[in-house]
């Protein structure tokens, strides 16, 4: 969900334009434990298509050394996955963050999966809230 709430704020970005920004940014979702090529559930299929975004298309893909090479900027939900990923890829550190984290706090953005569809839908207002109040901490990561 993370992944289609930043892709679609920066449509809305690039769409209002954004002088004197010389970066591009590129959105992709890895996991820290993920089997690859599993798609999102169908309840966060739902949850995004009710903000009218389609996460359909998006497959889970297990995060690399390569990937983690390439990044700017690394969100993560929890602070296990932060430390998963730092004790994993030392090029992590310093650049992987938690969500929370892009508004000055440090929580825990609770995983909706095994849930309702208004957890998904209490994680998506958070993830978006997160989102907005951090996309400077985003884009100036670029």
């Amino acid at each position: 969900m993370a992944e289609g709430l930043i892709a679609a704020r920066l449509q809305q970005y690039s769409a209002v334009g954004s002088e004197g920004r010389t970066g591009s940014l590129e959105i992709r979702s890895a996991g820290t434990w993920a089997t690859p090529d599993i798609p999102p559930t169908r309840e966060a299929v739902l949850v995004m298509a009710e903000r009218g975004i389609d996460i359909s298309g998006i497959r889970s893909e297990e995060i690399t050394t390569e990937s983690v090479q390439a990044s700017d900027l690394i969100l993560v939900m929890t602070g296990s996955h932060k430390e998963a990923i730092e004790a994993d890829f030392a090029s992590a550190r310093g650049k992987t963050i938690r969500m929370s984290e892009l508004v000055g706090d440090n929580w825990d953005v609770e995983d909706p999966v095994g849930g309702t569809v208004e957890d998904y839908r209490a994680t998506a207002r958070e993830l978006d809230r997160l989102i907005e109040e951090g996309w400077a901490k985003i884009v100036g990561s670029v």
